[in-house]
């Protein structure tokens, strides 16, 4: 009897243990899950802001060279303009030259701005789906282990139960069995008795 209360025992504290161990298990995926979400999440960032960054130098350029080219067009135009006309024209032509390279400026520095504000209400938009999507991926991967934890754990305490029955059966089976036996021997300890003094019982 003493044994099989030992053997519970030790089988009651392997339970223990693989819990312990399935605990620690789920601690360390889910950690480096975390951790892999987090790196992917801050690669893509990278990512993303770099793509905006060379996109909006060369747009920059595109815009820069563009106008430059109009400049250089409309003051060829005006210089061959200024040079077959009078000199009384000049300072108009020479005003109406600055008025458009101020023009062209202002469009520049308003489509510059459009521009950064166009791509960082991108970045953020798509910062915010990412990371909505990284939240919704880990959630959903910590339902999962969280899941297979559990299964496991009701797994181990089936097994224990399992086991525990199985021991009780077998103690009271030997418990009845012992009984029998003292039963047996106390009435052939009453047959012996009544044998050797017949008078007693009469």
């Amino acid at each position: 009897m003493a044994a099989e209360i030992e053997q519970l025992t030790v089988l009651k504290e392997q339970g223990e243990e693989q819990l312990r161990q399935a605990q620690d298990r789920y601690k360390e995926e889910k950690a480096v899950l975390e951790q892999r979400l987090e790196q992917t999440y801050e690669n893509t960032i990278a990512e993303l802001k770099n793509k905006h960054q060379n996109e909006l130098e060369h747009e920059r350029a595109t815009l820069l060279n563009k106008h430059s080219q109009q400049m250089h067009t409309v003051i060829a135009k005006h210089k061959e303009q200024l040079d077959s006309l009078s000199a009384s024209h000049r300072d108009q032509l020479a005003a109406t030259t600055a008025e458009l390279e101020s023009r062209h400026n202002a469009e520049l520095v308003a489509l510059e701005a459009a521009l950064d504000s166009k791509r960082k209400d991108e970045l953020e938009c798509l910062e915010a789906t990412l990371k909505d999507t990284s939240q919704v991926q880990l959630e959903a991967l910590e339902a999962e282990l969280t899941r297979k934890h559990q299964e496991e754990r009701d797994e181990l305490e089936k097994r224990m139960l399992g086991n525990m029955d199985t021991l009780e059966a077998t103690y009271l089976k030997e418990v009845q069995t012992l009984r029998d036996e003292m039963a047996q021997l106390e009435k052939q300890h009453c047959e012996n008795l009544s044998r050797k003094n017949p008078n007693t019982s009469g």
